[in-house]
């Protein structure tokens, strides 16, 4: 559920970035910087609580490797300013 509330906000954002009015731009800023802040909380809680609890509990140290991948993307985009609203 929850990522696919993440995929819809994307979504949202990126088909509705091209029609934002003069008027709404401060609003709809506002939109993509909660969504933002959603996704990094996410991304942080599933690394710091929900990853180590697992693999613990299975002795498994490989069940999320993709997941690390995916949020070394992640993380990598963030940390280097790649993104912009204009």
């Amino acid at each position: 559920m929850v990522h696919n509330s993440i995929f819809r906000g994307y979504n949202s954002i990126y088909h509705q970035a091209p029609h934002v009015a003069e008027a709404d731009k401060d609003d709809f800023v506002g939109y993509c910087l909660t969504w933002h802040k959603f996704l990094k909380s996410h991304a942080d809680n599933e690394e710091a609580s929900l990853f180590p609890k697992t693999e613990e509990l299975l002795d498994d140290r490989t069940i999320w490797e993709e997941s690390h991948k995916e949020h070394g993307t992640l993380v990598t985009f963030w940390g280097e300013d790649k993104y912009e609203i204009k």
